[in-house]
């Protein structure tokens, strides 16, 4: 049943794409997470999420999903966005092997910032032993979720990844020197900890 249901799910074939050059599909899932998504964890429970308005972003990530779990994910549709779900343990702990933590940001219903603070930090350090191609791939699911690109008048091209985290941020910079940009780190000051991402400048960007 499980099997007859998962071929309900159309193979996406950008990830078929991804699969044929061997690309690695954990580390993508990983950077989707660390920015629309997220992953609860109870107990030995893991349920991993992915929020978008983009219909084709959608079908993207269901198929990502169903390609690196034996679970069947669930999709659900409302007037804001949709929601892409999948309840697996396994996949939940490979996650975990990559980043200790997948939130960005404090819980202010229960947690200060300086609570959030003591927690393990979300990462992307799993990123540096992946492939370059890989690399390349987990900047394009980023900025296709959390980018955008403006093209003021007189000014050049300015491409912005959102990331209202001090040490993600920082690690984004890092990883786009490695891909021969020239990025800067964003301020705002209604963030919760003052960063609003990494911006860059450029006629080639």
């Amino acid at each position: 049943r499980a099997l007859k249901s998962k071929k309900l799910i159309r193979h996406n074939l950008l990830i078929e794409e991804l699969t044929i050059n061997g690309i690695n599909l954990d580390a993508i899932l990983a950077v989707c997470l660390l920015t629309d998504g997220s992953m609860q964890v109870k107990n030995r429970h893991y349920r991993l999420s992915y929020y978008t308005t983009d219909a084709v972003l959608e079908k993207v990530i269901a198929s990502l999903f169903n390609k690196v779990s034996w679970n069947v994910p669930k999709i659900t549709y409302t007037k804001k966005g949709n929601l892409i779900r999948l309840s697996d343990t396994e996949l939940g702990k490979r996650m975990n092997q990559l980043s200790p933590n997948f939130k960005t940001s404090p819980s202010w219903n229960y947690q200060t910032k300086e609570d959030y603070l003591r927690e393990p930090p979300p990462t992307l350090s799993f990123l540096s032993s992946c492939s370059l191609e890989t690399r390349i791939w987990a900047v394009r699911f980023a900025f296709s979720a959390d980018g955008c690109i403006s093209f003021p008048k007189n000014q050049k091209p300015t491409l912005e990844l959102a990331c209202y985290h001090p040490t993600l941020s920082l690690e984004w910079k890092k990883l786009f020197s490695e891909l021969g940009l020239n990025p800067h780190i964003s301020y705002r000051r209604d963030s919760w900890c003052g960063i609003a991402g990494v911006r860059l400048y450029s006629h080639s960007c």
